[in-house]
């Protein structure tokens, strides 16, 4: 959502849940990243790709992108999940709720964008760095 000229609104709800879940770990949810790339993935700023998987998840992220020049942007982003609350995973024992944050600074050239981020999940109390370089196919 364009909230003026430089400035942008970024919302990202997603949600999941595995009816009749019978202990199968390839139905659970990919918890982690900033970029949706593989099926099943949930994006979270402050975990890399598939650092949880849960049967169950409502997220919400919310972030502010401001551009710096012409094709110049850094993003803020803020995001929370709550696992686990229809069924839990007999493979992985998760948090019920985690929080997590990312800073990315991105530039657009001819070939796609490229975006350096840092990461960080309340959690593991960790600064992750975070490269994507190109669009993904």
């Amino acid at each position: 959502m364009p909230l003026s000229g430089r400035n942008t609104l970024l919302i990202n709800v997603q949600s999941g849940i595995n009816f009749n879940y019978n202990n199968n770990l390839m139905n659970e949810f990919s918890v982690g990243g900033l970029n949706n790339i593989f099926h099943n993935q949930v994006t979270f700023a402050g975990l890399r790709e598939g650092t949880f998987y849960t049967p169950s998840f409502a997220a919400l992220q919310v972030g502010l992108r401001y551009q710096l020049f012409s094709n110049t942007f850094v993003t803020g982003r803020i995001n929370g999940i709550v696992n686990n609350f229809i069924s839990t995973s007999p493979y992985f024992k998760n948090p019920d709720f985690l929080s997590g944050y990312s800073m990315t600074l991105s530039y657009n050239f001819a070939l796609g964008p490229v975006e350096i981020s840092a990461m960080y999940c309340d959690q593991s109390k960790r600064v992750l760095g975070y490269v994507d370089i190109g669009i993904p196919f």
